[in-house]
């Protein structure tokens, strides 16, 4: 039987390991398995590689379960913020079945495709990203710099302005008065975005492409 204190810590907790982390640590295990070492063993020593807090204390709550009597397919049963519900049910067959490094071979691969792919998706929305926001800048400079030019050609002229003309030069008139915060909001939510992005792994596999593929940010970055 599975502590009661499981399903509180399965509501507390958050944020578990990344798919890469999830990945090393099925890989090492099935290996672990392979060469005949007990599970409680192989948790206890892969438990010590974990940089996760929140994974270590999983894996603790795992250990537990398993002393207590139950198989290490329930126990990850219990620990759905770390151990995908396929993980646990491809576990469960593996164990009943004999091949549990097998399986967890198997498992590992998939949690290798599934970040893969997300970091495929990722890329894949960082261009139209870019081109949304230098077409947001273009837009921004013309209407605060070449707006009120024009503004000041029509007012000489005297001659009365289109509809459409009349609020493009109003929205250049608001956006030239407020300036400051429609340039500092936007400055300091690209700079959280990049701040929490600088820790995805995504982002190291799109810098470490970049840096394959386009010799000029090789030479920028510094990389070899």
């Amino acid at each position: 039987m599975a502590p009661t204190g499981h399903a509180k810590s399965i509501q507390t907790s958050r944020k578990g390991p990344s798919l890469k982390e999830l990945e090393v640590f099925t890989r090492q295990l099935a290996l672990m398995t392979r060469a005949g070492i007990p599970i409680l063993a192989a948790l206890s020593i892969l438990k010590q590689q974990v940089k996760t807090s929140r994974f270590k204390a999983s894996l603790n709550r795992l250990e537990e379960s398993i002393i207590d009597g139950g198989s290490i397919a329930l126990g990850m049963s219990h620990e759905r913020t770390c151990f995908p519900k396929f993980y646990s049910t491809l576990t469960a067959a593996g164990e009943r079945a004999g091949i549990l490094d097998q399986v967890l071979d198997t498992i590992a691969d998939e949690l290798k495709s599934r970040r893969i792919l997300k970091a495929r998706i990722a890329r894949a929305a960082i261009y139209p990203a870019v081109v949304i926001a230098t077409l947001a800048a273009i837009v921004t400079f013309l209407l605060v710099c070449v707006g009120p030019t024009f503004e000041d050609l029509f007012n000489e002229s005297g001659v009365a302005l289109p509809w459409l003309t009349q609020k493009i030069i109003s929205l250049s008139r608001s956006i030239t008065s407020a300036w400051l915060p429609l340039i500092a909001v936007p400055l300091l939510a690209l700079s959280l975005l990049f701040s929490q992005a600088r820790r995805s792994p995504w982002l190291t596999e799109t810098r470490a492409l970049l840096t394959s593929r386009i010799p000029i940010w090789r030479s920028l970055t510094g990389a070899k």
